[in-house]
């Protein structure tokens, strides 16, 4: 068994009971034939349905590079990077009236006052893309 702080006995300090959100069917959520929109992952009872505060993109210097969840970094496919969700999870991002759900792939924002990064391919689907830092509201939805 493994003994990294990534493997077994970190598997092992993780709660175990948690409270599950019960969210009305996604018609609109992006969809990937992937292992990630298999999984469910549950919000922890500490968590907000909802956060607000700013949001950026980011893109040209980090596509093609890892991301959190081992896949390169794509800036032309709409994804976030939040700092606590678990990887995988989808939120709805809402800015000036402007919607789009995307998948939380990586970790960040590391600049101070930010929640939430954004991929290139989000930022022009929320309308933020000229802006870049702009206020938000941030929903779990699965």
């Amino acid at each position: 068994m493994p003994s990294s702080s990534y493997g077994y006995k970190a598997a092992l300090m993780r709660p175990t009971i948690l409270l599950f959100l019960s969210l009305p069917t996604l018609v609109d959520a992006p969809t990937a034939p992937d292992a990630l929109t298999t999984r469910q992952y549950a919000i922890h009872p500490s968590c907000a349905p909802y956060q607000r505060g700013v949001v950026s993109w980011y893109g040209p210097r980090f596509h093609g590079r890892l991301a959190a969840n081992g896949r390169p970094f794509n800036a032309y496919v709409p994804s976030c990077a939040h700092r606590t969700l678990p990887l995988g999870s989808l939120v709805r991002v809402t800015v000036n009236g402007s919607a789009a759900y995307l998948r939380v792939t990586d970790r960040g924002p590391y600049v101070r006052g930010r929640v939430l990064d954004v991929s290139r391919a989000a930022a022009r689907q929320l309308h933020m893309h000229d802006a870049g830092v702009v206020r938000g509201r941030i929903e779990v939805c699965g």
